[in-house]
């Protein structure tokens, strides 16, 4: 249990303690320490889910744009992400940097916003800040407007990381590397169908009212390709 004290004097600054906790992995980083100069001192765990939490139970997950792009290549965003998603209410993504150094960093603008767009979708909200200082002011501000909010006080509300939720996220990492199908499309495919087989085994119609005709064509090709065809066939045929 945090204690109810929420902040102490030292070297004439009202440090407040509590209002937020960080992942221990954050210690020492730029961000926090013009934080703590501001007066807002993180407690420190192991978070299994975001890099802080604030008062209130509000998830913040932190990148830099060469975080952000290494996470949409390898798939750590799509399980960040929806893992956040499974256990916190309020979340949002902060990320430190420009959009244009992001987009001189993936091999593909299209996956970049296509990503950040299935991330909003998801209802994380995106902030971005090109330095260090403005979202350490952003995190200040929202620390400060979220324990006026809690006005019982704030323990933090640290969820670990549920067991539920991974299966959905290899189906998702599945359609994502289907032919022409990013994070949106394979968000919007699993929710109207609710399971690969079904996906699979649509009509081209079904298909096509959730991704469009060209999509649709070549994903129903795709799933009735018969075996001397497959033989025959890559899958830049299905581009």
């Amino acid at each position: 249990m945090v204690p109810n004290s929420l902040s102490v004097h030292k070297k004439n600054v009202c440090v407040m303690k509590h209002l937020f906790v960080a992942d221990y992995r954050e210690k020492g980083s730029t961000l926090l320490e013009l934080l703590s100069a501001m007066g807002y001192q993180p407690s420190f765990d192991r978070l299994d889910v975001a890099d802080y939490v604030v008062s209130g139970g509000y998830a913040i997950e932190r990148k830099s744009v060469h975080d952000l792009v290494s996470s949409i290549l390898d798939g750590r965003l799509v399980d960040q992400i929806t893992r956040m998603c499974e256990v916190y209410e309020r979340r949002s993504l902060l990320v430190i940097g420009s959009l244009k150094e992001a987009e001189k960093l993936s091999p593909n603008t299209s996956l970049l916003y296509s990503s950040l767009a299935w991330t909003t979708l998801k209802g994380v909200a995106i902030v971005v800040f090109e330095e260090e200082k403005q979202a350490a002011e952003f995190l200040r501000w929202l620390i400060q407007k979220s324990s006026e909010a809690e006005k019982r006080g704030f323990e933090p509300l640290i969820r670990r990381k549920p067991k539920s939720g991974r299966a959905e996220l290899e189906v998702l990492n599945v359609l994502s590397s289907l032919p022409g199908v990013g994070p949106v499309t394979a968000n919007r495919l699993l929710q109207e169908f609710g399971s690969l087989s079904a996906i699979f085994s649509a009509s081209y119609s079904k298909l096509e009212a959730v991704v469009g005709a060209a999509k649709a064509k070549r994903l129903y090709n795709l799933f009735n390709l018969k075996k001397q065809q497959a033989k025959e066939k890559s899958l830049t045929d299905f581009l």
